[in-house]
């Protein structure tokens, strides 16, 4: 990927958590890509060079979009922003001027890996779009495509409905009226990425892949012992394997989907594990002692339980 040809807006309100450092490592890990972050939390952090921070309010950001937009507009708390994610290109057309594509992302549940290794150019100028999820999509930066969010999506509603109502349409990704939905019913091409994604189940105690295919099918891997190593800007998958092997897969970042994750004091930034018990100090060999010993939590993670109250409660209705 060419330096400047890709730029990532990434809003975040609220403290940012505790790893908030080595998610900034991994962004600083990839030079060739722009990042530029809008958030409240003036924590003195290390920003890399090619994170440009503006601290501003959900409000400062309402105010913003509501100039853009002929329509009085609904941004009443963090979750509704997600839906202006797939407007961000329409949105920041002054900072994004000069660049090939433009992403979004999430902040504090996420950790990125070599991301050249996985988009290139080619694929930039080739699809209209890559990735369809909220946690990372790329959009090519020209004026039609960053206007596309107004085509029709065949839902009976379009998105001046979407953007009035406080309700959360889950417009960023996969829904009636969303994005996806839009995409699809004009024919404009995706590129995919979730073969490189390690997007984690939250339904699962353990590390599980989830994997999405848009409205077609959706796939959860039976991964055991899995667990993720951070070396010098390069993310790698380590898990037991039938037979009693080790499989390694290298990803372009991992999403562990709002979990509590404990940071290690006696971490090294350079080199370190994500283990379902948070960020840990890696080993000097990824062995099968190593998963078995770290590839399962001791404790109930919160997003867990928060996520198996909710499925008991729906059954119970039932």
């Amino acid at each position: 990927m060419r330096q400047n040809s890709l730029a990532i807006v990434a809003p975040y309100f609220g403290t940012l958590p505790a790893h908030t450092q080595l998610y900034l490592n991994s962004l600083a890990a990839n030079p060739e890509v722009t990042w530029l972050l809008y958030t409240d939390d003036r924590t003195d952090w290390d920003y890399p060079a090619n994170v440009r921070v503006t601290f501003c309010t959900l409000e400062d950001l309402r105010k913003r979009f509501q100039e853009r937009l002929d329509f009085e507009i609904a941004l009443p708390n963090v979750k509704k922003l997600g839906d202006y994610k797939p407007l961000y290109g329409y949105l920041f057309e002054e900072e994004l001027a000069g660049y090939d594509a433009w992403g979004h992302v999430d902040v504090g549940d996420v950790v990125y890996g070599d991301m050249s290794h996985f988009i290139t150019d080619e694929m930039i100028a080739r699809y209209d779009r890559l990735g369809y999820l909220g946690h990372l999509a790329i959009y090519r930066n020209t004026e039609e495509n960053n206007r596309r969010f107004m085509a029709d999506s065949g839902a009976g509603f379009g998105y001046r409905e979407v953007f009035s109502d406080p309700m959360f349409y889950n417009f960023e990704e996969v829904a009636p009226g969303s994005i996806d939905a839009i995409w699809r019913k004009n024919g404009w091409t995706t590129g995919v990425l979730y073969d490189h994604i390690a997007d984690l189940r939250a339904m699962s105690w353990a590390f599980k892949v989830s994997q999405g295919y848009g409205t077609d099918a959706y796939e959860i891997f039976n991964n055991k012992n899995l667990v993720f190593e951070w070396a010098n800007g390069r993310l790698f998958g380590h898990e037991e394997v039938k037979g009693g092997g080790i499989s390694t897969k290298e990803y372009l970042y991992v999403h562990f989907k709002r979990r509590k994750m404990p940071l290690s004091k006696s971490l090294n930034p350079s080199r370190y594990l994500i283990a379902p018990d948070g960020f840990l100090p890696a080993p000097d060999a990824i062995d099968m002692a190593c998963l078995k010993r770290l590839g399962h939590t001791k404790f109930p993670d919160p997003m867990w339980v928060k996520c198996k109250t909710a499925s008991l409660k729906v059954r119970f209705k039932r």
